[in-house]
């Protein structure tokens, strides 16, 4: 039984070391972003980032809780996310600053502990793994892009990241049912459901885009899907 357990050790902590490396890679690449708008655009600020224009601050979300309360929110040039989103931010309109904070709030506390359950097989001590996974998230793509801005992506990142770590765990019901609601904010996390197909859960994902497709249209109607598409 001991060389089983330390053989069940050693893989869990490769996963964990698996994982980190994927967090890694993905902060990086915002923040090779950020500093490549920083430098390319030549703004000399990164657009969407802590360090951005003080005039863009929360930005994001006023611009979306201002659209959401036309009559149609697809009149607006700017306006291509689908209709679940203008629900919900209709929602969020009647305290847009509290509904902010609360956003902001709940998101980072979603990922820390997701950061902290995926330490877990790599630290033992609970104090260190929770320390450490709020030093990953002051680092992470939600905080350094998305924060002061606002930005919708605040809502999706957790949702997608415990997707993704339910699926990879081969859990695939939680991890779409943490998907769907993402997928209806904002329909490019429908690429995640490719996890599902190579499993060959074929039913599993239909039921999911034929969820999605229910929402967008209780929500807002075939017409204004056809706007939001002409509009991005």
């Amino acid at each position: 039984m001991e060389p089983l357990k330390t053989t069940l050790t050693h893989l869990r902590r490769e996963k964990g070391m698996r994982a980190l490396w994927i967090l890694g890679v993905g902060m990086g690449v915002a923040l090779i972003w950020a500093l490549g708008e920083w430098l390319l655009l030549h703004k000399g600020y990164p657009e969407n980032s802590i360090l951005g224009a003080p005039w863009g601050r929360f930005a994001d979300f006023t611009d979306e809780t201002l659209i959401c309360t036309l009559p149609n929110p697809y009149t607006d040039p700017i306006a291509f996310y689908p209709p679940a989103t203008y629900v919900l931010f209709r929602v969020l309109a009647h305290a847009a600053t509290f509904s902010l904070i609360a956003v902001d709030f709940l998101s980072l506390i979603f990922f820390a502990l997701l950061f902290a359950r995926l330490l877990k097989p790599i630290i033992d001590e609970a104090r260190l793994r929770v320390s450490l996974a709020f030093a990953v998230l002051m680092l992470s793509y939600p905080v350094l892009c998305c924060i002061d801005r606002g930005n919708i992506e605040l809502i999706l990142a957790p949702f997608i990241g415990w997707a993704i770590y339910f699926y990879s765990r081969h859990r695939d019901v939680e991890g779409t049912a943490c998907l769907f609601p993402a997928i209806c904010l904002k329909f490019y996390p429908a690429f995640l459901l490719v996890l599902v197909l190579r499993r060959r859960k074929i039913g599993l994902a239909v039921a999911c885009v034929v969820g999605v497709v229910a929402v967008t249209v209780a929500c807002g109607g075939p017409l204004p899907c056809s706007s939001a598409a002409s509009a991005s």
